[in-house]
């Protein structure tokens, strides 16, 4: 038996038009099916940090409680009269300027396979959203902040031998 797949024409919002629209239980692909209600939290989280960055000109500086609470305020702001998972956005906010491996390993393995897709012409490819929940990969008590250095990009601990 031979099966012979039809093409389908597929349409894209574009990134402005798709943020106005989020819809969390629509065009998202969940990596983690346990975390739904994450990926609008998240959406939020982004949003916040990058009218930080359209006003700054910069991301909030690494471990910086007064800048993550400001992110956290515009957050609110921004999210009218729904909930805000203060915690999430006040972590992405402390935490904007690391350079995290596992996170790197995951949108280089998704973009890889979105290449392929395009290329063979054989799978559909991702539709609008795909999200992958980073908060396991965050570091989630104080303490953990006296250990990184104040460079951007680089939270490398002074005691891992570098």
């Amino acid at each position: 038996m031979h099966q012979v797949k039809k093409p389908r024409t597929m349409s894209f919002k574009s990134l402005a038009q798709a943020i106005e629209s989020f819809e969390p239980f629509g065009d998202v692909c969940f990596s983690d099916l346990g975390k739904l209600d994450v990926a609008a939290d998240a959406l939020r989280g982004v949003r916040a940090l990058d009218h930080f960055v359209s006003t700054k000109g910069r991301l909030p500086n690494a471990w910086d409680w007064a800048e993550a609470q400001e992110i956290v305020a515009t957050c609110r702001s921004l999210a009218g009269d729904e909930a805000v998972n203060e915690r999430m956005v006040r972590l992405m906010a402390l935490t904007a300027q690391g350079s995290l491996c596992p996170i790197a390993a995951f949108l280089g393995g998704v973009l890889g396979q979105e290449v392929i897709k395009a290329l063979s012409g054989k799978f559909t490819p991702l539709h609008q959203w795909v999200h992958n929940d980073r908060s396991p990969f965050r570091p989630c008590r104080r303490r953990h902040r006296h250990r990184c250095s104040s460079q951007p990009n680089s939270f490398l601990c002074p005691d891992d031998g570098r």
